[in-house]
């Protein structure tokens, strides 16, 4: 197993490039050897998130885009989803904060998928 690894710039204090042992990276402002700032995640999953980070913590406004295709784009906290924000799928619909929920059919697999990329998003690396 590889050991986690700055490749380029200043991963202590500054802007530099983080690989993970899973394959993951992240291309960013880094503070007192965290992630802290604005940054981008590239997770080994296929999903990519840009944006404000706090001591390691997705935390405040943020785009996640994951492997199929679907986007989330809202707030942070803790790496979870939290407070307004908007969750548009690949196949056509939307979910707002406000809890509208307008899907291109009415098949429960959208529910369950959107269900499934909710969970995804809270992990951390």
């Amino acid at each position: 197993m590889s050991l986690a690894q700055c490749i380029q710039g200043q991963c202590t204090n500054g802007t530099g490039t983080f690989v993970y042992p899973s394959g993951a990276k992240y291309s960013g402002q880094f503070v007192a050897s965290q992630i802290q700032g604005l940054g981008t995640l590239w997770m080994n999953n296929g999903n990519t998130y840009s944006g404000q980070w706090v001591k390691n913590y997705r935390e405040g406004q943020g785009k996640m885009i994951f492997k199929n295709g679907d986007t989330y784009t809202g707030s942070f906290k803790r790496s979870r989803l939290e407070g307004k924000g908007k969750m548009i799928f690949a196949e056509g619909g939307y979910y707002e904060e406000n809890g509208k929920m307008i899907c291109p059919t009415e098949r429960a697999s959208t529910l369950m998928q959107m269900e499934k990329n909710m969970k995804a998003c809270c992990m951390r690396v």
